[in-house]
């Protein structure tokens, strides 16, 4: 390979290699009252998110329609005042089968919140960056 075309390739490599973790996307209301749920039942094949993430049930992370990838949320049960802090890492529930969800959290998130039988919880979730 000559040796002016190395340099070249080598930047081009790292141009489109990118960032390890995207930004968070900014968008989305500041503070929204909706349900949760939850998802990633035990020995479930591993599978992708939305955004080319592996699937984690036991990350703190959460799928949302309202606000990007990467952005951090606290999601707070209004029963209890308890709540969990989460990252967007998917895209869902979808909004015409459950146009009252906002967050569907993965087992571990909603675990900290309620046990799983609760099955869906009335929350308010803040976006926190």
């Amino acid at each position: 390979m000559p040796r002016r075309l190395f340099p070249l390739l080598a930047a081009t490599t790292l141009l489109l290699a990118g960032p390890g973790v995207a930004a968070a996307d900014p968008s989305g209301p500041p503070v929204l009252d909706c349900k949760a749920s939850w998802y990633g039942v035990e020995g479930q094949p591993d599978r992708m998110t939305a955004y080319g993430e592996r699937f984690d049930r036991l990350a703190m992370t959460t799928g949302a329609r309202d606000w990007g990838h990467n952005t951090l949320l606290r999601v707070t049960w209004t029963g209890t005042g308890k709540s969990v802090e989460v990252r967007v890492n998917d895209f869902s529930p979808n909004a015409e089968a459950h146009p009252e969800r906002c967050v569907n959290l993965t087992w571990a998130a909603f675990g900290a919140l309620a046990p799983q039988s609760a099955g869906v919880l009335p929350v308010r979730v803040e976006r926190l960056n």
